[in-house]
């Protein structure tokens, strides 16, 4: 019947628009990704070294960043490259506090990586870790992205960002993601991290509304 078909028309329209509306909110917080995720991949030249570094110390490379709005992360995207000699084994990807002293300060989150690192001389690529709890973060608030390789003898890059920028950033030699940490500055290295999606458009749905 014609009621029946405009309900059904109804019904669909409004689901449509409560997935949108939950996709539209599972967005990117922060990313110094060039266009379409571009990155430097040029592995001669751009990168530091998480794991190995080939000279006895085994180097932890944090990231900062400010999120763009306050929400829950459920990733971050990471542009990584394997030596393509030592053992590839995944790395540890930590979400950490700031310390207003320009380092890191305590966990909030472990991410666990998706797949295998691909071949740094290759070009590398991008790499996924998942939260595997969803911390909140603060829009305006400083928080840390922290690389550790727990295979000492595994040698992993972290590609800088397009044209190589300098930034604050941090690091220690001792294989530790939470330091003691050494603040200084250099280029930066490529990533992004993403929101978990808002429950609230798909509460709507599931509530009886429709």
């Amino acid at each position: 019947t014609m009621i029946r078909k405009a309900t059904l028309i109804t019904f669909a329209s409004l689901l449509a628009i409560l997935l949108c509306a939950a996709t539209a909110s599972a967005g990117v917080l922060y990313s110094n990704f060039g266009p379409g995720q571009t990155y430097d991949n040029n592995w001669a030249t751009s990168g530091w070294y998480v794991g190995n570094d080939g000279a006895g110390n085994n180097e932890v490379i944090a990231m900062p960043f400010t999120p763009s709005a306050t929400a829950n992360v459920a990733d971050a995207i990471l542009a990584l490259g394997w030596d393509g000699v030592s053992p590839n084994t995944p790395i540890n990807v930590y979400l950490e506090s700031d310390t207003g002293l320009g380092y890191p300060g305590t966990i909030l989150a472990t991410l666990t990586q998706v797949g295998t690192i691909p071949n740094g001389p290759s070009g590398g690529g991008l790499v996924t870790f998942l939260a595997t709890t969803h911390p909140l973060v603060t829009a305006g608030t400083e928080y840390w992205i922290v690389a550790q390789e727990p295979n000492l003898a595994s040698s992993m890059g972290w590609f800088y960002t397009v044209g190589d920028p300098t930034g604050p950033f941090a690091y220690d030699e001792n294989n530790s993601p939470t330091g003691p940490w050494g603040a200084t500055s250099g280029a930066v290295s490529a990533f992004q991290v993403d929101a978990t999606p808002e429950p609230s458009s798909l509460m709507l749905f599931g509530s009886g509304i429709l």
